[in-house]
């Protein structure tokens, strides 16, 4: 069995998620291949470079096409920039499913058996790219936000237009019913129409939202796996000896939190700050933080903080974790929350909002707290219960360990997607054999 697996990127959280199936399909004998659009210099023959046809373009119709192409990428960012103007930097990223250049996929030249879509945006060209796929050929699609669902943002922030078809966006500069929003939708649920389409969400508010788009509403199938990790790379790690590391003190209840970038809004920092502002003894409290970014400036009373900025390594990831003895996810809206699993796993409980994927990990008073979504005051307390009760933490930072062992490891994903591609595979045969 070959599955191609697409993905924007190598590194995110999104692109984590999609190389841990990727490396488990592997390790169970599958041949997998991994497709992305930046060149790297890591030693894995799996992971692989797309060029989109144009390796067997003649010199001068290579040339011509580049050329073409620059034009288009050109007209789309001024595009972009006209109907987002006044558009945050620090809200949701927005964008479109028309590529600058056409991306088919020949499934028959590549011998693939199933072609797995990640997170795809400036990845893939929708027209081209699902116009390449044969209309009965398996395509499973694992949300790792809500973008296939929407006309362009990857959260919506509670906005309920992708139900009804878009438009309006709030994300947009130029809003209206035949917004960019609108036609972008129009565009995605055309390329999918027919497809032999299977949607997984890691977590089944994800799998939920995905069924009420109309984009997605000729799906063949819904399915919930949840994120799989290696709880052997993530696994409790001396606590004192992680604290010497990163220099934290070994006396201090340190709370930690962490995402790819810091003044991300939807990542609740502002809520976490506000809520630690609120404690009612801060001499005790460290804030240890890790992302890229600056935290957002604040007048706020708050107790030391100690940034150790972006961190990729999973070995040091879980020497953070480790380190601390709670650990937040204030996500306001989440698909699943991969850092508040991979603190459960090495044994940190994790207070976080009860919103999205985060209450699928995070069983309430059992592996940590949920507090009401947005609600820093409700965030503080639940806070407060655990620094009040460190015995409570660790008890809850055990279970969360083998609340983990027990659902989210990652042989138990890739065998979950194994079963799925050997179901889809077998009813292709009968329906060509009908």
């Amino acid at each position: 069995m070959i599955v191609d697996h697409f993905n924007t990127l190598l590194a995110g959280g999104a692109a984590s998620a999609a190389r841990r199936i990727h490396r488990s399909l592997r390790k169970l004998g599958i041949e997998s291949r991994f497709w992305h659009s930046k060149h790297t210099d890591l030693a894995d023959e799996s992971l692989h470079h797309i060029e989109w046809g144009r390796g067997d373009m003649a010199t001068v119709r290579r040339v011509v096409t580049r050329c073409l192409e620059i034009g288009r990428k050109l007209q789309q960012k001024h595009d972009l920039r006209r109907h987002l103007t006044g558009h945050p930097p620090e809200l949701e990223y927005f964008s479109i499913p028309i590529g600058h250049r056409p991306t088919r996929f020949d499934v028959a030249a590549r011998g693939s058996d199933i072609v797995h879509l990640h997170w795809t945006a400036k990845l893939i060209d929708y027209p081209t790219f699902f116009e390449s796929i044969p209309n009965d050929f398996p395509v499973v699609w694992t949300l790792h936000d809500m973008n296939p669902l929407t006309g362009g943002c990857h959260y919506t922030a509670g906005c309920e237009q992708f139900v009804d078809g878009c438009g309006n966006c709030p994300l947009l500069g130029l809003r209206g019913e035949r917004d960019l929003s609108q036609r972008s939708f129009a565009v995605k649920q055309t390329a999918v129409a027919g497809k032999n389409l299977h949607v997984v969400g890691p977590s089944r508010w994800l799998a939920r939202e995905a069924q009420r788009s109309p984009i997605l509403a000729a799906a063949r199938s819904f399915h919930t796996i949840p994120y799989g990790i290696d709880t052997e790379l993530f696994s409790p790690v001396d606590r004192a000896f992680a604290r010497q590391t990163l220099g934290v003190p070994e006396d201090a209840i340190v709370v930690a939190f962490g995402a790819v970038d810091l003044d991300n809004l939807r990542k609740g920092l502002r809520q976490l700050l506000e809520a630690l502002a609120r404690l009612h003894d801060q001499s005790r409290v460290l804030g240890l933080l890790f992302g890229a970014g600056e935290p957002p400036p604040t007048n706020l009373q708050l107790p030391a903080m100690l940034a150790v900025g972006y961190v990729d390594d999973p070995r040091r990831q879980a020497m953070v974790y480790s380190a601390a003895d709670i650990f937040v996810i204030p996500s306001l809206q989440e698909g699943f929350g991969l850092t508040g699993l991979e603190a459960l796993s090495c044994g940190t409980p994790v207070v976080g909002f009860d919103t999205g994927g985060i209450p699928d990990f995070v069983v309430h008073g059992e592996t940590g707290l949920l507090a009401r979504v947005g609600d820093s005051a409700d965030l503080a307390e639940k806070l407060g219960i655990l620094i009040d009760d460190p015995a409570a933490a660790r008890r809850m930072g055990e279970r969360g360990r083998d609340y983990v062992l027990a659902h989210f490891r990652q042989e138990r994903q890739a065998e979950a997607y194994l079963h799925l591609y050997r179901e889809l595979l077998a009813a292709r045969q009968r329906h060509r054999a009908a």
